[in-house]
């Protein structure tokens, strides 16, 4: 079974560890890794954290805005989860969609 919406929460050194386990496909799951990103708040990035993350090759969510600026967070279930900032600049962007039909 390909699993199209997982998520995983928790300290990196336990979450990201959690996604390259191939105890998971023994059960018969498995992720889509094209679709894989991951959020941390800015204050709690650490080393360890993007050592851990290049390894489960998960690249940080982010929107980049037209001046270049990334802005980082993702969506689970349609729900902006990041930065303020992130979440503010999508959230406008979704009203203005929503209003435009």
């Amino acid at each position: 079974m390909l699993m199209i919406h997982t998520y995983i929460l928790g300290p990196p050194e336990i979450a990201l560890p959690e996604v390259k386990l191939e105890r998971l496909a023994t059960i018969g799951l498995n992720f889509n890794y094209s679709k894989m990103k991951c959020y941390i708040k800015k204050s709690k990035k650490s080393e360890i954290y993007h050592e851990l993350r290049e390894a489960a090759n998960i690249p940080e969510g982010f929107t980049e805005c037209e001046d270049g600026t990334r802005l980082f967070g993702l969506r689970a279930y349609e729900v902006p989860i990041g930065s303020e900032v992130f979440v503010t600049e999508w959230l406008k962007t979704e009203g203005e969609r929503i209003k435009s039909k």
